[in-house]
């Protein structure tokens, strides 16, 4: 805040990192993305003069002045011959090199185009069959039984399998799925395993690389460090009574829970830890929701 001309906007342009001097430096950023595209012998042209190629790279000329991390292309090789279409993704590729991320979509590309990118996703009616680096694809499909002939294109054998009949892109949408479940299900099973095996064991814990122990509970109760019954009973208790409270708290609601404890005590005395008592222990504990 302050009065004019003591330099509001010129602290806003500061923080928003806009030059103070932005004619002068949007001039120098136009000349850059000139050269950056490849567009010198036509910045003098009329854009009614140029070539398809050269328009696809004015178009992204104007995105990259906002200076986006992010660049969204849709068919950026539609229309191109295939020398412009090969110019066009190198262009694309020096900008990923340079830290920013590419997402584009392409129908059908040379095989040239296909092993340039760093990550392919194929879609087949709206869902996903396969995401990986371009060069994984025919090992991939080749597990399913799909080999592509010898000198074949490997984004036209894509594209050929891709547009096969309903059967065949079903086989491969339910593929795509089981396996990412099973790749899922294997990195946790690693990652638990892994853990478990760095983590030292103690207590009960020891008794589980024991192969010669099949219970995994122990009817003996053992523990590394054993508490009392009165102990339990008495932390228990004094829990409860901080959180009833001193004025909820009378000599009637203590009689009836001790009462409530001995009759349950009685009645659900020294069950054993199998499966015949699981439908007991769930009647105790219902009857203790009851009061």
């Amino acid at each position: 805040m302050g009065p004019s001309g003591c330099g509001k906007t010129t602290l806003l342009n500061i923080v928003a990192g806009r030059a103070l001097n932005g004619v002068t430096d949007k001039i120098t950023q136009v000349e850059q993305i000139i050269d950056q595209l490849r567009i010198r012998k036509c910045a003098d042209t009329s854009i009614m003069f140029i070539s398809g190629g050269e328009k696809k790279r004015v178009n992204i000329g104007t995105e990259l002045l906002t200076n986006p991390s992010v660049i969204f292309l849709d068919e950026p090789t539609s229309e191109l011959d295939s020398t412009s279409a090969v110019s066009l993704m190198d262009v694309l590729r020096d900008l990923a090199m340079q830290g920013k991320t590419i997402i584009t979509s392409i129908h059908q590309p040379s095989s040239q185009i296909f092993q340039s990118f760093d990550q392919l996703i194929l879609l087949a009616d709206g869902k996903t069959i396969f995401m990986d680096k371009p060069c994984n694809a025919l090992p991939y499909f080749a597990t399913m039984g799909y080999h592509s002939p010898s000198q074949y294109n490997p984004a036209d054998y894509v594209m050929d399998l891709v547009s096969q009949d309903m059967k065949v892109r079903e086989q491969l949408k339910e593929e795509y799925l089981q396996n990412k479940i099973t790749k899922h299900v294997n990195t946790i099973s690693n990652l638990l395993q892994s853990q478990y095996l760095l983590a030292e064991p103690s207590g009960n814990e020891a008794d589980l690389t024991n192969p010669d122990n099949v219970n995994l509970i122990s009817n003996k109760h053992e523990s590394k460090w054993p508490i009392r019954f009165l102990s339990q009973m008495l932390i228990l208790f004094s829990h409860a009574f901080f959180l009833t409270g001193k004025r909820q708290f009378t000599f009637l609601n203590f009689a009836q829970a001790l009462g409530l404890a001995f009759i349950s005590g009685l009645c659900w005395l020294r069950m054993d830890f199998s499966e015949h008592t699981i439908p007991d222990r769930s009647s105790f504990i219902f009857f203790l929701m009851t009061f």
